[in-house]
């Protein structure tokens, strides 16, 4: 076999993906998938942690302002 003729042949190969190398990709992009929903619930959570920490010192805020308008 010449040399053209086995390097056309590996191309041919290498353009068509097997199933088994599809089957692979597809693992990885799931794997890929849900590391990316863990971290976005992650930050999900951090979002909602924020918020009520904002929340508790407004609230601290408004009774300080309070307090000192009072005086």
């Amino acid at each position: 076999m010449s040399k053209a003729k086995k390097k056309k042949t590996e191309e041919n190969e290498d353009s068509q993906p097997t199933r088994e190398d599809l089957m692979i990709e597809l693992s990885n992009a799931q794997t890929i998938v849900n590391q990316l929903v863990g971290q976005v619930n992650a930050y999900k959570s951090l979002c909602v942690h924020y918020e009520q920490t904002i929340n508790v010192m407004t609230g601290r805020l408004l009774e300080y302002t309070k307090g000192n308008n009072q005086e």
